[in-house]
């Protein structure tokens, strides 16, 4: 019986010894993340993407171009990142100061303050409560439980906000929800059908015509390739689902309003080639 815990034991302590020594930088290579904004009733709303594609020096340091857009509120942000022993400095383009954005080597009971995202959250610090362990592919990665009710995890980021790691999670109005992480060299984290999505980018801007955008009565989406399986769901100003479609071998779809009220709303298209995000405005008809 003594062999076999001594046995137990030093299994255990070769499983964990890698990954609690803080062995998971951020990414080196190009990476995206993808989250999903669910409100308050949890129900799904729109994409957020955010993805590394360059390098950049500032001040004689390396670092790693960075831009995403919250498509719900219209928000963009976009900056520069680097990874210091496990800690990661974010610039903004809003700005030349260098903000410490995570740090991975915090442990349960420290302290963190975040100067980029305190008038956001309100919280002059926030504690670690608990640290324990997901899986990615390329191992275990730490997990941080924080006291803002939000979740770190070493070498991905935040499990809400990208940019505002520390903000709260469980905010009545809803939040945005990683659904993967993956980069160039093959590692990911989160939904393997959400992957499929990444390594398949399409254009936002090139790949769908929509015309006329207003409208009062229809518009008509034309595809840069063939949509194949396609669901189209229209979300209101709120992040509401008030439509679902679905589109299936075609590069045209005739968009009607229906009853839908005037105003702005988010246009999203899932299918077999990726991902597609508009917003569209839906105007009162003239007499």
């Amino acid at each position: 019986m003594k062999n076999i815990r001594c046995i137990l034991f030093f299994l255990i302590a070769i499983f964990l010894s890698p990954h609690t020594s803080g062995v998971f930088s951020f990414p080196s290579t190009n990476a995206n993340w993808v989250y999903q904004y669910f409100n308050e009733f949890q129900q799904p709303g729109p994409f957020t993407s955010y993805t590394i594609n360059g390098d950049t020096v500032i001040a004689n340091r390396n670092y790693k171009r960075i831009s995403g857009c919250a498509y719900l509120f219209g928000i963009c942000n976009s900056g520069c990142i680097r990874d210091s022993n496990n800690v990661v400095y974010f610039i903004p383009d809003t700005c030349s100061t260098e903000y410490v954005l995570y740090d991975f080597n915090l442990n349960i009971g420290d302290t963190l303050f975040h100067p980029y995202d305190e008038n956001l959250t309100g919280h002059n610090f926030i504690i670690v409560w608990d640290v324990d362990f997901v899986t990615a592919s390329d191992g275990i990665h730490r997990r941080f439980l924080l006291s803002s009710q939000t979740v770190w995890i070493e070498g991905i980021g935040s499990e809400s906000y990208l940019f505002m790691p520390s903000w709260e999670s469980f905010g009545l109005s809803g939040n945005d929800r990683l659904q993967c992480m993956a980069t160039d060299s093959g590692d990911w984290y989160g939904s393997s059908s959400c992957i499929a999505s990444i390594y398949n980018p399409i254009d936002l801007k090139n790949s769908v015509l929509i015309y006329p955008n207003p409208f009062s009565s229809s518009a008509k989406l034309e595809f840069k390739c063939l949509i194949q399986n396609g669901e189209l769901i229209l979300f209101n100003s709120f992040g509401e689902m008030v439509r679902k479609e679905y589109i299936s071998s075609t590069t045209s779809y005739l968009l009607e309003r229906k009853s839908l009220l005037n105003g702005f709303y988010f246009l999203q298209l899932k299918s077999e080639t990726g991902i597609l995000q508009k917003k569209i405005m839906i105007e009162k008809a003239s007499k």
